[in-house]
């Protein structure tokens, strides 16, 4: 048995800070498919390098969107030529743009990890070649880093932009709900994903990409998809440092012991 949570979105509008409540209001009997895809939580991880030339096939893409999409969510594939080479250049000049920013760099680079005993970051074998370029202190074409983003996007298997129906902090939680069970979902069948999200810094090319999109709503994120064989998984918190357990009352042990 496991669990059944209860998942509230913003549930005290007071609390800005406070985007979801999870609650497990009882048990319940998980389906062979939710096992399996429990089983890919340890396992899926960004792919940031280059994707073999296997297609994704129609088949493939619609199963993923079905498992990503949940009404207030949709996955949009950029299937048509003319718009992926868009997409990619939007992709590139909001790279070089980011890049300008000592800010960005900087905190980009602080979430390097060179040492594999580190317990959260990215380990810089995990960075990728367009990362690699980016935050590298050796780096001195920062450019190159925006130039092959762009190609990744351009030649990727397929690529896909998460989009929702509004624009406030709640659909950003359903937006990363739905990259969740996409994730897991591409895990599943040997699907690699890598993100760009350098678009969304910028309302300029947020909304060159909403109209290039229409009728799409709110894009959120840009998933690049494709095969390559399994990398080495990267560093996660452990499940005590991100969660605090708090008792009422009632529920409390006696003697204040856990």
């Amino acid at each position: 048995h496991l669990l059944e949570p209860r998942i509230e979105l913003a549930p005290h509008p007071g609390l800005t800070d406070l985007m979801a409540t999870i609650s497990c209001v009882g048990e319940t009997v998980p389906t062979s498919g939710q096992l399996r895809t429990f089983g890919q939580v340890a396992c899926r991880h960004t792919y940031r390098g280059a994707y073999d030339n296997r297609t994704i096939e129609g088949d493939m893409l619609e199963e993923l969107a079905q498992e990503a999409d949940d009404g207030d969510t949709k996955l949009v594939s950029v299937s048509d030529r003319s718009l992926r080479i868009q997409l990619s250049e939007m992709v590139r000049d909001a790279n070089e743009a980011l890049v300008q920013e000592t800010e960005y760099r900087k905190e980009a680079a602080q979430w390097v990890r060179g040492s594999r005993s580190s317990v959260d970051g990215i380990p810089s074998r995990a960075l990728g070649p367009a990362l690699k370029a980016t935050v590298a202190p050796w780096s001195f074409n920062r450019s190159a880093g925006a130039d092959i983003a762009k190609s990744q996007v351009e030649e990727a298997p397929a690529v896909v932009v998460v989009c929702t129906r509004g624009d406030e902090a709640c659909d950003w939680i359903r937006a990363g709900m739905a990259v969740s069970r996409l994730t897991l979902a591409a895990s599943l069948r040997g699907v690699q994903c890598s993100f760009f999200l350098q678009p969304f810094h910028f309302s300029t090319f947020r909304y060159e990409l909403k109209e290039a999109l229409r009728p799409a709503a709110n894009p959120q994120i840009i998933i690049r998809l494709g095969y390559a064989a399994a990398g080495e998984a990267t560093p996660r918190r452990s499940l005590e440092d991100v969660l605090v357990e708090r008792y009422t009352r009632r529920d409390k042990p006696m003697g204040g012991q856990r």
